[in-house]
């Protein structure tokens, strides 16, 4: 893998974890409107390689962004719960989770940070930064920099 930073195999502490939420995320993608091949069509990747990367027996894995995207598109209440325990957490039913300025939000948010990361890192892997990359990722910040100050006030507003 060029960038093992990128996997989704960073996050969690050992296999077994990941196992059991790639289990409970391939098992709700295969749910999704035309399947797995569905979702890859909305995202613009290969249909064969988002299944084996989403299926627990398979070595590769999805990136962070694009698991982020899973959840975005095809909410589940098995993936959301899985991560609420591994987490020592509570699942709370989507219907609540992903009201405006909730946790699908934030989620949301936080992939559109990932991107944005990624895409900062591929302009430093030169070691210069092009004036074209420049401007792009400035862009990028302003609008996420924009993002944050929504979802912070959205945090805070029911108080």
């Amino acid at each position: 893998m060029k960038n093992p930073k990128k996997s989704i195999r960073t996050v969690f502490d050992c296999s077994h974890e990941l196992n059991t939420v790639l289990r409970a995320r391939h098992a709700e993608l295969k749910r999704f409107h035309n399947g797995i091949a569905g979702f890859a069509k909305i995202i613009g990747k290969n249909p064969t390689t988002v299944g084996s990367q989403f299926n627990p027996s398979q070595p590769s894995n999805p990136t962070l962004e694009m698991f982020i995207s899973s959840l975005i598109l095809c909410p589940g209440d098995a993936t959301m719960s899985v991560l609420c325990d591994l987490n020592n957490g509570h699942f709370v039913p989507n219907d609540i989770v992903y009201k405006e300025g909730g946790i699908g939000s934030l989620l949301s948010l936080i992939s559109e940070a990932a991107k944005t990361i990624d895409d900062c890192a591929d302009a430093l892997e030169d070691g210069q930064i092009t004036h074209s990359e420049r401007l792009t990722i400035d862009k990028q910040l302003s609008k996420l920099k924009e993002r944050i100050c929504k979802a912070r006030s959205a945090l805070w507003k029911d108080l």
